[in-house]
């Protein structure tokens, strides 16, 4: 080790020499509460559905009742369902929309929780396991190492960690639920004007993906 240059840039290239890095984490930590992964991941995607609800049910009723452009219908409802009405219509539609942001919004406390409760505790586990293994270093690393440096690794990165298990994974769970919810309706209502507005996707997908791996 005192043969080696000890720096910034020496911590930097062993970073950079870990291939698959998340892949990396999740075989060596939290082994314990991958549960608590889980059920964020399907709480964020459940929630994300049920918000894509509100908006088409209120463009139906809107268009139904008010409008009178077209028949009381509702996808995956049956016919048989719905009332006949205009009042029974309305409040039905209404009914709806609560339900949806009322379970909206419990999906959304279990996807904070759960991941709250998993990036907490892989934090710690990653935390530990660093402390432990500077513990395992000849003294030169030290002598050599600044001691921002270490610090920042114990604290800093290990909280970015933490942010990015906690608020980034889930939301882009939920942004790739909100793009093909809204894909599916636009090709439902209009599958023309759909392609059109869906052709930017691969785009912006391309982006992300450069954006992510940066």
């Amino acid at each position: 080790m005192s043969t080696t240059r000890i720096d910034s840039e020496f911590i930097k290239e062993q970073r950079e020499a870990v291939e698959h890095p998340l892949s990396t984490l999740f075989q060596r930590y939290g082994h314990g509460n991958r549960r608590w992964f889980v059920v964020g991941i399907l709480a964020s995607t459940g929630a994300r559905f049920l918000s894509l609800i509100p908006p088409v049910v209120l463009g139906l009723a809107i268009d139904a009742i008010f409008r009178e452009e077209q028949p009381f219908a509702l996808p995956f409802v049956p016919t048989d369902w719905l009332p006949t009405s205009n009042t029974g219509q309305f409040w039905f539609a209404v009914g709806i929309m609560g339900v949806a942001m009322v379970g909206q919004s419990f999906l959304n406390f279990a996807r904070q929780s759960s991941l709250n409760l998993f990036s907490h505790r892989v934090k710690h586990e990653v935390r530990t396991a660093t402390y432990q293994q500077m513990q395992r270093l000849d003294m030169s690393f030290f002598n050599e190492m600044q001691t921002g440096e270490l610090m920042s690794i114990l604290s800093n990165d290990t909280n970015r960690l933490e942010q990015f298990l906690d608020s980034m994974m889930g939301e882009a769970i939920q942004l790739g639920v909100l793009m093909l919810g809204t894909a599916a309706i636009l090709l439902w209502m209009n599958a023309q004007l759909a392609l059109v507005t869906l052709a930017v996707i691969p785009l912006a997908v391309i982006f992300t993906y450069w954006f992510m791996r940066l």
